[in-house]
């Protein structure tokens, strides 16, 4: 079981940096959506902002789902909760540098 604990602490960090470093990101990029004239009024703007601005609470919500699923007995579980938005960024940085 200490082995699972001191993953999940490493992932926990890992996320916290991943949230640090894309919230301020994702606040100058959505913003940026908004530059056109009348596009306040366009429905998707609003969507893809939105989904800009929850890319950190992502970060959040893996981590303390990690955590959740580790004090219930479930460590396994706990470390794939933990690295999903990690993994998920990992994919997207694959990708675009594809």
């Amino acid at each position: 079981m200490a082995i699972y604990r001191t993953i999940l602490i490493v992932l926990t960090a890992a996320c916290a940096v991943g949230a640090f470093v894309t919230g301020p990101l994702a606040l100058m990029t959505a913003v940026m959506a908004f530059d056109a004239p009348g596009s306040e009024q366009n429905i998707w703007v609003w969507v893809a902002s939105l989904a800009i601005l929850s890319i950190p609470f992502w970060f959040v919500v893996g981590a303390v789902l990690g955590w959740i699923l580790y004090l219930r007995g479930w460590p396994r579980s706990s470390l794939v909760a933990a690295a999903a938005p990690l993994v998920v960024v990992g994919v997207g940085w694959a990708l675009l540098i594809d």
